[in-house]
């Protein structure tokens, strides 16, 4: 993951933006909005080097300092997620106190293939569903115990 600081752009969160390059994220070139949160928005982009698709999630909050960025709880699990089922974090970049994540690209997602689906999920997709989260939780959790196992006695009384 590559964290990236810029200083020349500034950005209307109500307008959707195609096709055009944004200054600080010369690499990317985006393509449509993909999705409008709480939190941010979400578009589809290429990388300009690669012809790479990515999502570039654009918060819509300020963000004045790096210490700032990497106080946020979405930054500090995502730094240290790595899982194949598990969407990755490849970029951070903030430009004029504005923050965006670039994520590898994911067509879909499950809330939207609920809501399209007319008929329940077969039994063998739920199991598939639940034991692929299932890797993610154990895989982290075994991951966070070993960090936090060297405790000294006065820790635990």
């Amino acid at each position: 993951m590559r964290i990236v600081q810029s200083r020349t752009f500034k950005m209307n969160f109500k307008k959707v933006i195609f096709w055009i390059l944004i200054a600080g994220l010369k690499r990317y070139k985006i393509l449509s909005l993909i999705g409008d949160g709480t939190y941010g928005l979400v578009y589809m982009a290429t990388n300009v080097e690669s012809r790479e698709k990515v999502a570039i999630k654009a918060m819509k909050r300020k963000y004045h300092s790096w210490d700032e960025v990497m106080d946020l709880r979405e930054v500090k699990s995502l730094k240290k997620l790595h899982h194949p089922n598990v969407v990755k974090l490849k970029e951070v970049i903030r430009e004029n106190s504005r923050l965006y994540f670039v994520f590898e690209y994911v067509k879909g997602d499950l809330l939207g293939l609920m809501r399209e689906k007319a008929e329940p999920f077969p039994e063998f997709w739920i199991r598939s569903v639940i034991q692929q989260v299932l890797q993610v939780l154990y895989t982290q959790t075994k991951k966070t115990l070993s960090n936090h196992l060297f405790l000294s006695a006065s820790d635990l009384s």
